[in-house]
């Protein structure tokens, strides 16, 4: 104690048809979530939940002339309700249906690509509180209504337009300015009790608006015979940016630190660069090596965002064994920097380095082909607490040496 059960199943349907003047693609899933944890014994669910989820994408594309369209409908609807007979509540009830209708067209001109969209969403949330279990457990929702239901609508329109320009065969430049919209999810509605795989009682708010961003990313693509180089920035300016945080009080009943989710003005700017070279006779070394940087800025309170992430740095490694060319062996390290940039009621975050290890080998069975692998993560066992994790706040270390077998097969 404590530990999760957690039992997913996940059914999938995708059709793809060529007619002729047009293509039309189809993907329905669902997406059946049981997940309990359990703390105080074991034959008592602290938290609870059952989840259903249904998702849905519709797509037809086409051609005229030099321009391509593509026209679709995508949405989900899901149904989120607490398990009987569990210890702690921490949102009610709750349906939501969300349906979006997109139209993006290309369009290619010389050594230029010109690409453009336009979405819009509608979210329908409703959130119930009113079976005995929650006036029990002394749930409440936002502003205590007498009905203890609450309904949330959140629409939004979406739009991009980027432009990428070619010079010659090997290097390419791209540009993008985007908005982006995102509805409060139901923890951020609904949240109210103590959750007790992360000793946090957290607080949502009913009255958020929708998230609304708008976005520049560049990006510099330089490809050669054996090497290639990624570089791109970005700048983001977000309206009701939703993020979660230690409000320093504690809740009097549970003596547990009070969370919020809470709602500013904020701005996220950063760069990503990624650099691969295959080296050796036959392509048999591959190294790739990566770097990332993300900042953050709270407007309303001119201080830095909590769970941004710090600075990180990723070596790769994979060598093909000279004739045995379906056996490799592949090694990654990432150093993680010290994150001193703390949000608020934050604290900073060490730096730690990890070494990965492991070899794979590809079985092929006439058109058949199965894939084996055997890895070891955290090979050194070191003993780090990840910034961005949710536990973080109890210094709760990460995991340490972790095995894993990976079987994929192909048919």
């Amino acid at each position: 104690l404590p530990y999760q059960e957690v039992t997913d199943v996940l059914v999938s349907y995708n059709q793809s048809i060529d007619h002729g003047n047009f293509e039309s693609v189809f993907h329905i899933s669902h997406h059946f979530n049981d997940r309990k944890e359990i703390e105080t014994a074991e034959n008592l669910i602290d938290l609870g939940f059952k989840q259903h989820n249904t998702f849905y994408n519709a797509r037809v594309n086409f051609d005229t002339g030099k321009f391509s369209h593509n026209i679709g409908l995508q949405g989900n609807f899901l149904n989120n309700t607490n398990q009987d007979d569990v210890l702690d509540i921490l949102i009610p009830d709750a349906n939501y249906a969300e349906n979006g209708a997109y139209y993006m067209v290309n369009y290619e001109w010389k050594s230029y690509f010109f690409q453009g969209a336009l979405r819009y969403d509608y979210r329908h949330v409703e959130a119930d509180a009113s079976d005995q279990q929650f006036i029990d457990a002394g749930f409440v929702l936002p502003g205590e209504p007498e009905s203890r239901t609450l309904t949330s609508n959140f629409s939004g329109l979406t739009g991009s337009l980027g432009v990428t320009k070619s010079f010659g065969k090997h290097q390419k430049l791209k540009a993008n300015l985007s908005s982006g919209f995102r509805s409060p999810d139901l923890a951020e509605l609904f949240s109210f009790g103590q959750h007790p795989g992360t000793n946090r009682f957290e607080i949502g708010n009913a009255n958020f608006d929708r998230e609304q961003s708008f976005q520049l990313d560049l990006n510099y693509a330089l490809t050669l015979d054996r090497f290639r180089l990624d570089w791109s920035v970005f700048g983001s300016q977000i309206d009701n940016y939703i993020f979660f945080s230690d409000t320093g009080e504690v809740q009097q009943e549970s003596g547990l630190n009070i969370w919020q989710y809470q709602q500013v003005e904020a701005q996220l700017y950063g760069s990503e660069i990624n650099l691969q070279y295959v080296a050796l006779e036959n392509r048999q070394l591959k190294l790739n090596l990566g770097a990332a940087l993300v900042r953050g800025e709270n407007e309303d309170f001119d201080e830095p965002l909590t769970f941004i992430p710090p600075d990180n740095f990723n070596v790769k490694a994979e060598y093909r064994l000279g004739k045995l060319q379906k056996t490799a062996v592949f090694s990654k390290l990432r150093s993680v920097a010290r994150q001193d940039r703390p949000g608020f009621n934050e604290e900073e975050t060490p730096g730690y380095t990890l070494l990965d290890f492991g070899f794979k080998h590809n079985f092929d069975f006439e058109e058949q082909n199965l894939e084996a692998s055997l890895s070891v993560q955290n090979l050194l066992d070191k003993t780090y607490v990840d910034h961005l994790s949710i536990l973080r706040a109890f210094n709760i270390p990460s995991p340490g040496r972790n095995v894993m077998l990976n079987l994929r097969y192909n048919f």
